[in-house]
């Protein structure tokens, strides 16, 4: 066993914040994956219900934030909106998986 740690920033919510994977039998991996969507896990072992999943958004140098990072942070917190039914948040974290 091994534990792997990434991270970065993601437009997005936690899971359990979403609600209709909750009631539904939508499969959590296929549904992201169609909507070009990934997930962060705050520790090693999670539940699905504790990830945050979202955009991932690029890292960039604070003097790089232009205009056009910015637009592309707000259309990709309004196509989560669309998808999710939740406002997104730029959430910046490890991921542990």
């Amino acid at each position: 066993m091994s534990i792997d740690i990434s991270g970065g920033m993601i437009i997005g919510a936690s899971i359990k914040d979403t609600k209709f994977f909750k009631d539904s039998d939508i499969d959590v991996g296929d549904w992201l994956y169609e909507h070009k969507m990934k997930y962060m896990s705050p520790y090693y072992d999670s539940t699905q219900e504790e990830w945050i999943i979202g955009f991932k958004i690029e890292d960039v140098l604070v003097e790089d934030m232009d205009q056009k990072w910015l637009d592309n942070i707000k259309s990709q917190a309004e196509k989560f909106e669309k998808l999710t039914g939740v406002k997104a948040k730029l959430i910046g974290m490890q991921n542990v998986f």
